[in-house]
């Protein structure tokens, strides 16, 4: 596994781990390396305090952040946060809570630098914060008030320190699911409500949530056959009733992979697998709504989704060339731009390496339209003995 992030100024850093070479190549360690906007790549290092024998223990996981101030902190599932910076480097020891409740579901960082958690453990949804410059988190709090949540939930930032979050919660009286939501205002989660009235189970998938500048939040998840999303005033407080899209499409036993990117202005970009391959995707213009679905590509076997402050969106994904006829089974990267109100741009390769891209393509993207975005490539085309690690910078 390989994470990234990329700062306003377009800094990026990677980190993956990999076999150290001594004494027989048995010992996996975590590397990291730094991107320097207008210098290049800086020498890989090591992260401290990070090792194993066992291939069964993944060492790179959870979410890599960075603040305002291109300092970026990386919380793995477990929920120890290391911290990084350009001059420093890395944070000796990890920073964890104090008690463990859980693995972590979603991270955030806020323009102070604050980090804010949520995690999932017994059916509960707990959240965290670590504040910038801090070394101890806050303290736990109770996120959903009930024991029958999941972890198919996600953390957003809102305004003014505020945070909200949506989750998939099992119904008292039945085995259906439903979507639920609070909001964290003045220190303290809300009572959470329902957000959608629809009989159908919402499905075992992970849901999308984005805010605008404003404290507005668009929520997107899978029920039934379908996308639902549904939208949060955030001056009132209230969600609007949800709006179903791409009714009866998107596959009951399939993951849909549901991305949303919203700009500061309250504009926003969703796209989900429709069918088993197949991707849609829909815009939202604030005071409008959601505009009729349209196909992207008709196979995507996983996608990031990012967008600039004026809208435009760049996807990027994992195809087999040829679709619907390929004639070899091998995934490449490819590339697609959609200004503000116009059309997907034709498919462009990202990579031209022999082998097979492995798992998914981790990418970040800053304001600017600044990109980047990272691999694991089989090293030759007929062969899995070695993989490489491949990124691609978007300028």
């Amino acid at each position: 596994d390989a994470l990234t992030a990329i700062d306003a100024s377009g800094n990026a850093l990677v980190i993956w781990e990999q076999s150290d070479g001594t004494p027989d190549g048995s010992t996996r360690k975590v590397f990291s390396r730094l991107y320097v906007a207008g210098q290049g790549w800086a020498p890989a290092v090591v992260v401290p305090g990070l090792s194993a024998s066992n291939d069964s223990v993944a060492l790179v996981s959870g979410q890599l952040l960075v603040d305002a101030g291109g300092n970026f902190t990386w919380v793995r599932h477990d929920v120890a946060a290391r911290r990084y910076s350009a001059v420093g480097g890395w944070s000796a020891t990890p920073l964890v809570p104090s008690t463990d409740v859980g693995a972590l579901v979603n991270a955030q960082i806020d323009s102070s630098g604050a980090v804010h958690v949520l995690v999932y453990g017994g059916g509960e949804l707990r959240s965290n914060q670590l504040p910038a410059g801090s070394g101890t988190w806050t303290g736990w709090a109770d996120v959903a008030g009930s024991d029958r949540t999941s972890p198919r939930a996600r953390l957003a930032l809102g305004t003014a320190g505020g945070l909200v979050a949506v989750w998939r919660e099992r119904n008292p009286g039945d085995a259906n699911y439903s979507m639920k939501a609070s909001r964290w205002v003045s220190g303290a989660w809300q009572t959470a409500v329902r957000i959608e009235e629809v009989l159908t189970n919402v499905n075992d998938t992970s849901p999308a949530l984005a805010t605008d500048a404003s404290g507005n939040a668009i929520a997107a998840w899978h029920q039934g056959n379908s996308v639902y999303v549904a939208r949060l005033n955030g001056s009132t407080g209230t969600w609007d009733a949800p709006t179903e899209l791409d009714a009866g499409q998107v596959s009951n036993s399939n993951q849909p992979r549901i991305q949303l990117v919203v700009a500061s202005d309250g504009r926003a970009q969703l796209v989900w697998n429709s069918g088993i391959f197949s991707l849609k995707s829909a815009a939202f213009t604030p005071g409008t709504g959601f505009g009729t679905p349209a196909p992207v590509t008709s196979y995507s076997s996983d996608h990031f989704l990012g967008m600039d402050s004026s809208g435009n969106a760049l996807l990027v994904y994992r195809s087999v060339s040829q679709w619907p006829n390929p004639t070899e089974a091998q995934q490449n990267v490819y590339a697609r731009q959609l200004p503000w109100g116009g059309a997907w741009s034709t498919a462009a390769l990202l990579e031209t390496g022999a082998g097979d891209v492995k798992d998914n393509v981790p990418c970040a993207m800053n304001l600017a339209g600044q990109a980047v975005c990272i691999w694991a490539q089989n090293d030759l085309a007929a062969d899995n003995i070695r993989n490489s690690l491949w990124g691609a910078l978007r300028r």
